[in-house]
C-alpha cells in the first residue's frame, strides 16, 4: 500500500474520491505522523481527535462531492478557534511591523502596511 503521508493534496483527495483510500485511514496516517513526529514541534496546538471524527463523517457521507474532501491541513495559529488555546502571534507581528515603520520611516520615508 501507498504511504498516504507522500501523497500530493491532490492525489490524497483522489485517492479518497475514488475510494482506494477512505478519509479516516488518509486522516489517521497524519495522525499517526504528528505523533511520531511530535519532539520538532511543530504544532502549537493539536486538534487531532477532531479530525479523525470529521474524516467518519466524510467516510459515512457517500457524497464526495466537495472540493478538497478529506483532505487533511494544518491551520496557521492567526486565526482564532472556538475553544482552542492560541498564542495570539498576530499582536508580535503587529508590534514588529510597527517598529519596522518606525525605522523605515526614519531612513527612508517609506511605510509598511499590516
Amino acid at each position: 500500500m501507498t504511504d498516504l503521508t507522500k501523497l500530493t493534496l491532490v492525489e490524497s483527495i483522489k485517492h479518497v474520491k475514488e475510494k482506494k483510500c477512505s478519509a479516516s485511514e488518509l486522516v489517521s496516517a497524519y495522525v499517526k505522523r504528528i505523533e511520531k513526529s511530535d519532539k520538532l514541534n511543530c504544532f502549537n496546538t493539536k486538534d487531532l481527535e477532531n479530525a479523525v471524527s470529521k474524516a467518519k463523517k466524510i467516510d459515512a457521507n457517500k457524497k464526495l462531492d466537495k472540493a478538497l474532501v478529506g483532505a487533511p491541513i494544518a491551520v496557521k495559529d492567526l486565526f482564532c478557534t472556538k475553544g482552542k488555546k492560541q498564542l495570539h502571534l498576530v499582536k508580535f507581528y503587529q508590534i514588529l511591523f510597527q517598529l519596522m515603520n518606525l525605522l523605515l520611516h526614519k531612513n527612508s520615508g517609506m511605510k509598511m502596511r499590516f
